[in-house]
C-alpha cells in the first residue's frame, strides 16, 4: 500500500537539530539510536500520511520520521494494520514535545518516542502507557559512541584523561548526558565534574572536533563513523553500555528498551480492542523485519530519506534492533538507571509504565 501525504499543521523548528535536540518539554530528552537529522531539514514539524482507505476502525499515530519508528512505517505500507481492520493515519511529527502535546490532546491516540522521555513524563504524573517497544539498545551492535579528538588519542587511557577540563559536546539532562559521565568515572577514572558540557547538533560535531572546539562527544551512527572516516575522532567505547551492562548501575543486561510507543491511560481503557489490533499488527511487522530484513531495504532508504549508502552500510538492519518482545530487565534498566542517577526522581514500577497489552516476555 502506498500512502498519499498532506501538510496538517506547520511549527518552525529554528530551535531543533533532529533526533539530538533537547526540548522544553518535561518528560523530553533525546533519542540515542541511528539519529537523523530530520527535523533540521523540515520546514514543517507536522505533517500527515493517510492510506487511501476508508475502511476500519481509525487510529493516529505521532512519529518521527526517523529509523526508530521503522516497523510502524512497515506495518502501515505492507498492510498488517488493514489486516487487523485498522485505518490508520501516520502523523509525522519533527519534535518529541510536540508528540507528546498531540497524545495529552488527543491530536494522535498513540505516540512514539524515546522511551526514557516517556517515564520521566511518568515520573511527572503524566497518565501514560507504554504501549509496544521499537527499538532496543544492544550491546553487541551498539549505535552511539563517546568519540575523543584524534590529536588527543595516544592510547584509550590517555584519551579518557586528555578530557577533564576540556569541552564535551552532550544535551545537558539526558540519559546520554548521564551514560556519558557514569563511564568516564567507572571505567576510565574521569572526574566528570571537570568537563564543559555543550550542545553541538550532531552533524556539526565533526567540524567542532576540526577546529578543536569540542574534545569529546556523544554521537551516535552514522556520524561517528563519519568522524572516524575523517580522521578527526575515535571511539573510547560504547558508553551506552553503562545504562544496563556495566557496574554500578547495570546489572548484566545486554539489550535495553530505548524507543517505544504510548497512549494516554484512559484511551487505552476505553479502546482495548483497538490497543490489541494494534499491537497485533506491530508484532507482525516486526516479525517480517526480524525474518527477511532485507525485503524492507528499499522501504529504509525511502522512510528515512538518507542516502543508501548510509542507510544500509551503517545503520539497516545491523544497528536495527526490534523484537516483538522484551524481558523485564529490559523494559527496567532504564528505570533503575534515571531513578539512580537522578534523572527521575522515583524508581517506577513496570506496572506504572506498561500497558496491560505491552508485549513483555514471561
Amino acid at each position: 500500500m502506498r500512502m498519499r501525504s498532506t501538510l496538517v499543521t506547520v511549527f518552525v523548528a529554528a530551535a531543533l537539530f533532529g533526533a539530538g535536540c533537547a526540548s522544553t518539554e518535561a518528560g523530553d530528552t533525546t533519542t540515542e539510536t541511528g539519529a537523523s537529522e530530520t527535523t533540521a531539514n523540515s520546514a514543517a514539524a507536522i505533517t500527515s500520511s493517510e492510506t487511501t482507505s476508508s475502511e476500519g476502525v481509525p487510529l493516529r499515530i505521532g512519529l518521527l520520521q526517523f529509523l526508530p519508528t521503522f516497523n510502524i512505517f512497515v506495518a502501515e505500507q505492507e498492510g498488517f494494520f488493514d489486516d487487523e481492520g485498522l485505518d490508520v493515519e501516520l502523523v509525522y511529527i519533527q519534535d518529541f514535545n510536540l508528540i507528546g502535546q498531540a497524545v495529552e490532546s488527543g491530536d494522535v491516540e498513540i505516540g512514539a518516542r524515546n522511551y526514557d522521555g516517556i517515564l520521566s513524563a511518568i515520573a511527572q504524573d503524566f497518565e501514560w502507557r507504554v504501549v509496544y517497544p521499537h527499538v532496543l539498545y544492544s550491546s553487541d551492535a551498539p549505535d552511539a559512541q563517546l568519540m575523543v579528538r584524534s590529536d588527543l588519542f595516544g592510547s584509550p587511557e590517555e584519551a579518557a584523561q586528555a578530557l577533564e577540563g576540556e569541552t564535551f559536546a552532550v544535551n545537558v539532562g539526558t540519559q546520554s548526558w548521564m551514560a556519558s559521565q557514569v563511564y568516564l568515572e567507572n571505567e576510565w577514572g574521569v572526574d566528570p565534574s571537570t568537563l564543559e558540557y555543550v550542545e553541538i547538533p550532531y552533524a556539526d560535531i565533526l567540524a567542532a572536533f576540526d577546529q578543536g572546539t569540542a574534545a569529546g562527544a556523544h554521537v551516535v551512527e552514522p556520524f561517528a563513523a563519519q568522524m572516524e572516516e575523517a580522521g578527526v575522532g575515535k571511539p573510547l567505547g560504547p558508553h551506552l553500555d553503562s545504562v544496563a551492562l556495566l557496574p554500578p548501575h547495570g546489572n548484566g543486561t545486554e539489550r535495553f528498551l530505548i524507543q517505544a510507543s504510548f497512549a494516554r491511560s484512559d484511551w487505552i481503557a476505553e479502546n482495548a480492542d483497538t490497543m490489541e489490533r494494534f499491537v497485533s499488527a506491530m508484532n507482525a511487522a516486526t516479525e517480517s523485519i526480524l525474518e527477511n530484513p532485507d525485503q524492507y531495504n528499499d522501504l529504509a532508504v525511502e522512510f528515512t530519506g538518507m542516502e543508501e549508502s548510509v542507510v544500509l552500510g551503517e545503520l539497516y538492519p545491523d544497528r536495527y534492533i526490534v523484537d516483538s518482545s522484551v524481558t523485564a530487565d529490559e523494559a527496567l534498566a532504564e528505570i533503575r538507571f534515571n531513578a539512580a542517577t537522578g534523572l527521575i526522581d522515583k524508581e517506577l514500577t513496570l506496572d506504572e509504565v506498561l500497558a496491560e497489552q505491552f508485549p513483555l516476555a514471561p
